[in-house]
């Protein structure tokens, strides 16, 4: 993080897990109980399987929206866009998205 941009974190904050429903090589979906603004500058770190090898992300994401979820009060869907995400993690979350969508269609014939 420090090398791409002068990003400043608070530090003492705590870390906030959450759950990504869905991933593009642009951003990502993302269930929380907390709820993040509009806006607003998030840093997210997680792990993805690619070409057989566990790899560790740290993005840095802006809040495009936030709802609430109805069926479940207290939850909400966050949509986030990568800020300066560098080419080769862009292209690498491409290839683990192809992977998965090869892995499910391999399962739906089967």
């Amino acid at each position: 993080m420090e090398q791409k941009e002068a990003y400043f974190l608070t530090p003492g904050l705590p870390l906030k897990r959450s759950v990504i429903v869905d991933i593009s090589g642009g951003g990502l979906r993302f269930m929380s109980n907390q709820r993040y603004e509009p806006e607003s500058l998030i840093y997210c770190t997680y792990h993805l399987l690619v070409g057989g090898k566990n790899k560790e992300y740290e993005i840095v994401g802006k809040i495009l929206s936030v709802k609430e979820l109805e069926n479940k009060k207290g939850t909400f869907e966050h949509r986030v866009q990568y800020v300066n995400l560098d080419v080769d993690d862009r292209e690498e979350i491409i290839k683990y998205i192809f992977e998965e969508e090869r892995k499910n269609r391999h399962r739906e014939r089967g």
